[in-house]
């Protein structure tokens, strides 16, 4: 994937501080491993389940599929673990691509609205605090970007298999109605000092190489500021990772 795309592959897994999770000789094992093709390997904060896609969203899914082929295939009775693996493999197998995706879209919106709370998850309590629109602004991403609009003779939809979804809650700058709108706008982050939340390797992926962006013909002036933030940031902890001479020497009379 890395060849065909040139950019470097990073993992955000759903691991948390469950006791497998810590587990210092497998962490090391799967860093190692990862390390060595230059994969990026990070983890979600600690007692965090709802920031986690298949924690909050994709493991509930499954478990409802997996109870009900059980219950159409064995009413009920337990299920021997070799059992219960088969059906959860089929299960993954069948479950729509475009669903995985959207939950990707939640999980932004958690995000945002951690962000509002300062932190906190106030928004949990309130009614429908875990909806967030994401189905309503959402349509399905066809393979090689094609547009998901079904044969209007005879109604039958596209034949290339869907890879993901994309939001369409704007259409040429003008806001859909008020029903096709995510919850919590993306947040301004301007605030922040960006070198305090992302580390060297997390900075390196996003500016450490301009030319791999289309700076120029595809970035907003908005977007153009954020990123030279971003851009600043990974030079000045350049220049704490891998001083010049002249700046270890410096350091070493201060």
């Amino acid at each position: 994937m890395e060849a065909v795309t040139g950019k470097r592959i990073v993992i955000r897994d759903g691991w948390d501080n469950a006791t497998p999770h810590v587990e210092m000789g497998l962490r090391t094992e799967i860093k190692e491993r990862n390390d060595e093709r230059g994969w990026l390997w990070k983890v979600q904060p600690p007692n965090s389940p709802l920031t986690n896609a298949c924690d909050a969203g994709l493991f509930p899914a499954l478990a409802k599929v997996v109870t009900a082929m059980q219950g159409l295939n064995n009413r009920g009775l337990y299920l021997s673990t070799e059992k219960l693996w088969e059906l959860l493999q089929k299960g993954w197998d069948q479950y729509p691509v475009e669903k995985i995706a959207r939950l990707f879209i939640h999980q932004t919106q958690i995000a945002a609205a951690i962000l509002e709370c300062n932190g906190g998850d106030d928004f949990v309590k309130e009614r429908n605090g875990l909806s967030y629109g994401v189905r309503k602004v959402t349509q399905p991403l066809m393979e090689g970007d094609e547009d998901y609009t079904p044969n209007l003779a005879t109604m039958e939809a596209p034949t290339r298999k869907v890879v993901g979804v994309k939001v369409c809650e704007v259409i040429e700058g003008v806001d859909v109605d008020k029903l096709k709108k995510l919850k919590y706008a993306l947040p301004n982050v301007d605030d922040y000092d960006i070198s305090e939340y992302l580390d060297f390797d997390e900075l390196q992926i996003i500016a450490g190489d301009f030319d791999d962006t289309d700076y120029d013909n595809n970035f907003t002036d908005r977007q153009k500021e954020r990123y030279n933030q971003f851009g600043k940031a990974f030079e000045d902890m350049s220049a704490i990772e891998y001083p010049t001479n002249n700046e270890q020497q410096q350091m070493q009379q201060e």
